[in-house]
Formats: C-alpha cells, structure tokens, sequence
C-alpha cells in the first residue's frame, strides 16, 4: 500500500501488501477477465441428516456508523483455509488465475451491503473467521463450534487511525490485471473500499517475464478512469528498461 499526501506529493509512505470480485475472474497474463455471478448452493440443513450443509451468515459493520462496510475476510474449518465457490448476493469473491505460472489466488469480500451467506462442509466442526479493512482498522477474528446448525457471527471493525482526514490517500499503485469491458469495474471498486484503498493503478505491459502484450484495458486516459466518487481506478503502462528499471505511467 501506497500512502501519497495531496498537500505534498513528495512525501510517501510505502507498505507492502498483497495485491488483491457475486464471483469475478481475473486472469493475470491472459486475455481474459469473465465475471460469473455465482448463487449460493446449499443442502438444506435437517435434524439427523449428516449431509446437510450449515450455512455462515456474516455481518460485518462499521463500529463508529453500525452501518454495513465493505471489507475482507478469510475462513477456515478445522484449521485449513476454507474457500467457498460462491457467495450470496452481499459477497463478493475473486479468483486470480496466472496460467503461466498455475498460481491460483482466492479472497473474499463482504460488499458492505449487507449480511453475507457462506454455506459450510457438512461434517465441519470448528470455524474460523477474520476480517480486515485495510490498515486503518483494527482485524478482528473469531472461532465458532459448528454442530450442524447455521451459525450467526457479527464482527464489528473499529478504526484505529484516520490518515485520509489528515491529507493522505492509499493506494495500491501496481495492478496486472486485464480490464476489458467497465463490467467488471464496480467490482473493482468494492474491493479497493474492502482493503482500505482510495486508489488503483491497472497496468498495461509488453514483454518483461512474459511474451506479447498482457493485462490489457478498455480505455485509457480519463475514458479508462472508474470512480464511485469516493475511490478511483486508472488505467496506465509500465515501462521497463535495463537502464531506468521500472516506470509506471498513468493517464
């Protein structure tokens, strides 16, 4: 993460993060960017069958509104990482594909628009949840016994710092993924507000460790810009030589 203040654009504060939309698929170093909109498939849950399938209902709200707010969470059952294949209409979940490398990446968002529904495995016992918004709030975890029965978890996310009130903006300024269609934009958007982050840089590249041109967008300029008015996307290109390294260009 990125902290640049508008008052002074000199002054940076580098953090390091990792890169992180219903269900969306972006495939880094591919030409394609699907976005599968995935209903939640559960077993209903009934007195003595061991089949059924125990469903989460996760609220997550902001401590200081008790409103909804979009964030991100992770889940684990019986001590593994636990990544359902589809969310109800409050979720959110991306899937990052890098072919080249068979590298999959999996994250979970609430959408911040209300409670979201994770069907769990049938013979879970124990649950693990927790939620994060970035570095300005607080994480929080919690762990349930599962006996079968939906469970209900209410997390509350406190902000413990408030960097943006003081003239700062966070943004992940380095992104290889394609943008095609402003389809899946809102998405996009859902989940820089999940991670804290005011700012996207989308990168265009040709050549580097992969051949041709990867991560492509619809648009550049202000006509490949996105904004929810609170949070922005920009489409860009990074440069590289053997001289100057790296260059990101935006605009």
């Amino acid at each position: 993460m990125r902290y640049c203040n508008r008052r002074d654009q000199r002054k940076s504060l580098v953090r390091a993060t990792t890169v992180p939309a219903l269900f969306i698929v972006a495939a880094a170093a591919t030409g394609a960017e699907p976005i599968v909109h995935g209903e939640l498939v559960r077993t209903p849950t009934t007195v003595g069958d061991s089949t059924a399938q125990p469903v989460l209902r996760l609220t997550i709200l902001n401590h200081d509104t008790a409103k909804f707010t979009p964030a991100r969470f992770s889940l684990t059952v019986d001590g593994r990482p636990y990544f359902p294949e589809a969310l109800s209409t409050h979720g959110l979940r991306f899937k990052s594909i890098h072919e080249t490398k068979k590298q999959v990446y999996v994250v979970l968002y609430s959408r911040g628009t209300g409670p979201v529904d994770v069907s769990l495995p049938a013979d879970a016992k124990r649950l693990g949840i927790a939620v994060a918004k970035g570095f300005e709030f607080l994480p929080v975890s919690q762990e349930h016994k599962v006996r079968g029965e939906d469970i209900s978890a209410n997390i509350s996310l406190q902000r413990w710092t408030n960097q943006s009130a003081k003239g700062w903006s966070a943004s992940d300024a380095h992104l290889h993924y394609d943008r095609h269609t402003p389809a899946g934009d809102k998405d996009w958007l859902t989940m820089l507000a999940g991670d804290g982050l005011s700012q996207a840089h989308f990168m265009v590249l040709k050549g580097g460790k992969v051949p041709g041109i990867w991560a492509r967008k619809y648009k550049y300029g202000t006509d490949g810009e996105a904004s929810d008015g609170k949070r922005l996307i920009r489409s860009g290109e990074e440069y590289r030589d053997s001289a100057q390294g790296h260059i990101n260009l935006l605009g």
